[in-house]
């Protein structure tokens, strides 16, 4: 149990992230991703 909502956070932690980079990305170019 304890393992699966760690598992699902950390998914969700990531795509939030990629989210955030993509979005920074898009809305200011100038923006490189390293």
């Amino acid at each position: 149990m304890l393992q699966g909502a760690l598992l699902f956070i950390a998914a969700v932690y990531v795509l939030t992230n990629l989210l955030v980079d993509i979005a920074y990305s898009f809305f200011d170019p100038r923006v490189r991703l390293s």
